[in-house]
């Protein structure tokens, strides 16, 4: 949760409620597939043994930097890791995730039930760079972007 002290704004990660934004992004989910859990498949941190790539990509986002606070906005880099059994797969939404990402300004991350505190006010986001996995072939695209998040009220 974002916190404000003396009216200044001490961001929470936002990783959890990227993720579970990102799950109900249906141009997204629409190209991801469901793990065991009919969860679509968009974690955050690690790609869990639910998953499971014969039923479609799975995207994996990782958060780091950012600041810790002391200003209006914040801009911490994400990664993200796009698996699938067959590198068009991955690659397909590799790029839709992009493009999610660019055209969401103003949206507030998290669940739509249940939104957080937080909105994307910008994504500056790469082209997606094929990057397969190094021991196992795996087909992977990778995926990076510096958002700007604005906390509501600030």
């Amino acid at each position: 949760m974002t916190t404000f002290v003396d009216g200044v704004a001490e961001f929470a990660p936002v990783q959890a409620p990227l993720r579970d934004w990102l799950r109900e992004q249906t141009a997204l989910t629409a190209l991801v597939g469901t793990d065991a859990n009919g969860t679509a498949q968009v974690y955050a941190g690690g790609l869990p043994d639910a998953a499971d790539l014969t039923n479609g990509p799975a995207v994996v986002l990782y958060t780091a930097g950012g600041l810790d606070g002391g200003t209006a906005l914040d801009r911490p880099f994400c990664r993200f890791n796009v698996w699938a059994a067959e590198a068009p797969d991955a690659e397909a939404v590799a790029y839709k995730l992009r493009h999610v990402l660019q055209q969401a300004r103003g949206a507030a991350l998290g669940p739509a039930a249940d939104p957080s505190d937080v909105r994307l006010a910008g994504a500056d986001t790469a082209a997606p760079l094929w990057a397969p996995d190094p021991d196992t072939n795996r087909p992977r695209f990778v995926v990076t972007t510096t958002l700007t998040v604005q906390a509501v009220g600030v």
